[in-house]
């Protein structure tokens, strides 16, 4: 999903944690198992960093990652069931 704010619809300061951002700020949010280990999360940011940085060109403090870890029991993969409810992922 994608959506455009204007100027004050959204403020990320420029400096917040000694980044240098301009007025191309985004933001990117991901879902993902909260059973996912901190050195998974670590190599996803930097994929998703290094991916959007070749794609578009933009400088790396203007890349704001925000992981949301779910519950595994909370993802349905299809057909409106819960496949991870009753048990372990089994991947």
């Amino acid at each position: 999903m994608i959506s455009e704010h204007g100027e004050s619809e959204l403020f990320l300061d420029p400096t917040f944690m000694c980044m240098q951002r301009s007025s191309d700020t985004m933001i990117i949010t991901l879902q993902l198992g909260a059973h996912r280990p901190l050195e998974d999360k670590r190599a996803v940011a930097a994929v998703i960093n290094n991916l959007v940085i070749e794609a578009l060109g933009v400088s790396p403090h203007d890349i704001f990652i925000a992981l949301i870890p779910v519950p595994n029991e909370n993802f349905s993969f299809g057909r409106g069931e819960l496949q991870l409810a009753d048990g372990a992922p089994r991947w």
